[in-house]
């Protein structure tokens, strides 16, 4: 485990905008926490794989549900430290 009060966590980290910044802040050696509704065992395999990666955590979740999010970002403290930023890319589109 590494812990770091450096630590990224990105809702919607596991496609599009999110994945990218998760590779961008790994990418530069910072501990990543990526929460999502479904992450594919590629983007895990794709992120852990950077140079400069060091630490990482995944939690599939629902950010609309406070107290599974809650236990994940516990969680995610635990793994990867206490985050200096946070970015929300936590979406869903629905069409009328």
């Amino acid at each position: 485990m590494t812990h770091s009060a450096n630590a990224v966590f990105i809702s919607g980290g596991g496609s599009g905008i999110g994945r990218y910044l998760a590779r961008h802040y790994a990418s530069r050696g910072l501990p990543v926490a990526v929460f999502d509704l479904a992450i594919a065992e590629s983007v895990r395999g794709e992120l852990t794989r950077l140079p400069g990666s060091t630490a990482f955590s995944f939690h599939e979740v629902d950010v609309c549900d406070a107290a599974g999010l809650e236990a994940a970002a516990i969680a995610a403290v635990d793994a990867v430290g206490v985050p200096r930023l946070a970015i929300n890319c936590a979406a869903r589109w629905s069409t009328p």
